[in-house]
């Protein structure tokens, strides 16, 4: 697999349903190496920006990568775009990670989530990290705050995902 031009996208939400995303995070492989974005709702008004500015990363992609993509992230995108009345533009190719890792590993493990993933194919375990469940709650208390101390760890846990995704992929479809 030729990594360049690869990006992996992972997303936080204020929810599971139609509610605002604030935050999408972007990992591009560039011949220089691996470069972070993330792009950040200061305010749930920004949340039209935060989808602009992905897409226009995402219309220079050769692949996307995401992890529970297909059935989440993309169609949660493409839902609060039409909601924000902005235009999403994603790669034409698209490999889901979960499916992948299903395929793979769902024999051999008690399950196929992202952490799962890491600690056992992987062989790392994350310190520190905010679990996802409380993420929404720690974004509605920097709003209400101000405080950005959760933010802090907001951004290191989708940091942490996008890490793990690029892992996975090399350890299925790298060179040795």
């Amino acid at each position: 697999m030729e990594p360049v031009g690869s990006v992996f996208l992972d997303i936080e939400t204020t929810g599971l349903a139609d509610t605002p995303l604030f935050l999408i995070g972007l990992m591009e492989c560039n011949r220089d190496g691996f470069h972070f974005r993330q792009y950040f709702a200061r305010h749930c008004c920004e949340e039209s920006g935060v989808i602009i500015a992905a897409s226009q990363r995402l219309e220079q992609a050769s692949i996307l990568f995401t992890f529970n993509g297909a059935s989440f992230d993309i169609p949660y995108i493409r839902r609060r775009a039409a909601v924000s009345q902005v235009e999403f533009s994603e790669p034409r190719v698209h490999i889901d990670l979960l499916l992948e890792a299903r395929l793979r590993y769902a024999r051999d493990l008690p399950n196929c989530r992202l952490q799962t993933l890491e600690q056992m194919i992987c062989g790392r375990f994350r310190e520190d990290d905010l679990p996802s469940a409380q993420i929404p709650g720690a974004y509605y208390e920097f709003l209400e705050t101000g405080n950005p101390s959760h933010i802090v760890r907001i951004l290191r846990h989708n940091l942490y995902d996008l890490l793990t995704m690029a892992d996975l992929a090399n350890r299925m479809w790298g060179r040795e």
